[in-house]
């Protein structure tokens, strides 16, 4: 697909367009782009943002890719010193639902089924939710909030991920968006159970540090997630 054409039918996206049009008049070479390894060593976040919108524009990917895309967010965002967000993931009934999710998307489970796994979840979600914790000062500036924990924002992607599959874009859309957040999220609260005391041990500069590196992990893992698919503007995952 032609740039210009790309961005004539979904509109100009932040300074997407720009850098786009700089690149390449092929969507295929701006996607290559945007997937390349220099991304991740420089731990920007444009491009994260980029390839998710690019990815949940009509046509470009199929509603599941998108999904099981979402749900990868979960199992692969990785947390500082090993371990990912699934690890977070404290009830059985979480992880069921994942999988379950999973199954029915490649035609291996019911509704009934899916429908049982996605109450679990929820129900477990709901019981993580009432645990609050104390984050240290640059970490609550950071993520915008001043409690919460690790397990419940983990406990919340889940909820979030295994709604309903729906054709509508700005459902996907938010879906993909929502689920690369609360990990992320996720991944910079599990910094407070480090222990012995977690982020307040440390001095202010080096809990600094420590977010900057998660957010820089978190992004560049997200961003090889979403660059393993197949190149949409080369081969169209399209129903």
């Amino acid at each position: 697909m032609d740039t210009n054409t790309f961005f004539n039918m979904f509109g100009q996206y932040e300074r997407y367009c720009e850098w786009a049009t700089s690149q390449s008049n092929d969507m295929s070479d701006v996607w290559q782009a945007l997937t390349a390894n220099e991304w991740s060593i420089h731990g920007s976040k444009w491009p994260l943002g980029w390839l998710l919108w690019t990815m949940t524009r009509p046509g470009i990917l199929k509603p599941r890719d998108v999904r099981m895309t979402a749900l990868q967010f979960i199992r692969e965002t990785p947390l500082l010193g090993g371990g990912k967000v699934w690890n977070l993931l404290k009830h059985e009934q979480s992880r069921n639902a994942i999988i379950a999710f999973e199954r029915s998307l490649n035609g291996d489970a019911n509704e009934q089924q899916l429908t049982v796994a996605v109450d679990g979840a929820y129900a477990a979600a709901q019981r993580e939710s009432e645990t609050k914790i104390r984050l240290s000062p640059p970490l609550a500036v950071h993520l915008g909030f001043s409690n919460g924990s690790a397990a419940a924002s983990a406990a919340l992607a889940v909820v979030v991920t295994t709604q309903p599959m729906s054709d509508g874009v700005s459902v996907n859309e938010y879906i993909a968006k929502a689920s690369a957040r609360i990990s992320r999220e996720a991944a910079l609260l599990a910094l407070e159970q480090k222990k012995p005391n977690g982020l307040a041990s440390i001095s202010e500069s080096a809990c600094v540090h420590r977010i900057l590196q998660t957010d820089w992990n978190v992004v560049a893992a997200q961003c090889r997630i979403i660059g393993a698919l197949p190149n949409p503007f080369q081969t169209k995952n399209k129903d």
